[in-house]
């Protein structure tokens, strides 16, 4: 079973995207800010990181370099609705630009989250 670390700092879209990964089989880990994802990532090994891009203290972008610097094979799916410049297409170039994997726009569908992730971990 794949070991998902899912980060987002919106209590109840990670409840729903938590409870949907878990359905479909997923060991998932929440945390609700980059730097407590920083914290589980080193402590436990993880498949792939599911982030939301715009957070506070420690956003997604700031934890992507931090995968890519200490991490560099853990795959990344990025995600965001627009944040601070309430234009989601900068958010989402900006992930890709910092390695990201893969990003997708909110509101993200369980089929598109659920492809993407599959996509990442080959099944």
């Amino acid at each position: 079973m794949a070991k998902i670390l899912l980060v987002d700092d919106d209590d109840l879209v990670r409840s729903a995207i938590s409870e949907l990964l878990e359905d479909a089989g997923y060991d998932v880990r929440e945390a609700a800010s980059g730097n407590i994802a920083i914290e589980c990532l080193e402590t436990e090994p993880f498949d792939l990181v599911v982030t939301d891009i715009y957070m506070p203290i420690v956003g997604g972008i700031e934890l992507i370099q931090h995968v890519r610097d200490s991490m560099p094979t853990l795959k990344v799916i990025a995600f965001s609705g627009g944040g601070m410049h309430q234009d989601p297409k900068f958010a989402t170039n900006l992930a890709a630009t910092y390695g990201a994997d893969q990003v997708l726009q909110k509101p993200v569908d369980n089929d598109t989250m659920l492809d993407a992730i599959a996509g990442m971990l080959g099944g």
